[in-house]
């Protein structure tokens, strides 16, 4: 899980019980309203299971899996705009560990 760097909310990684996708997620939880909200559907493409977190200018940073290769992914604090980090599918990916 991951704070927000305003401390508003908080991004985490779990199995929806609810749905039998087998897939992992990523959620939001925002503190003030004590609201979930999940910004991925079970994403067939995406094996998200390795991690995430909010980076300093609000768009969430994960990790994935995609054709048996780990890949870093950026987004919008929205779930929107799911990109390759770092440019091209050809380029090497590095992987970066939140601090606490």
């Amino acid at each position: 899980a991951s704070f927000s760097p305003d401390g508003t909310k908080i991004v985490f990684l779990t199995d929806d019980p609810s749905d039998s996708d087998g897939y992992w997620d990523i959620w939001v939880y925002e503190i003030a309203t004590e609201t979930f909200t999940c910004l991925t559907t079970g994403n067939s493409d995406l094996d998200i299971r390795h991690g995430c977190c909010i980076r300093a200018d609000g768009k969430i940073l994960f990790s994935a899996i995609t054709k048996r290769k780990s890949k870093l992914y950026v987004m919008e604090s929205d779930g929107s705009n799911i990109s390759l980090y770092g440019g091209s599918a050809g380029q090497q990916q590095y992987f970066v560990k939140s601090r606490p």
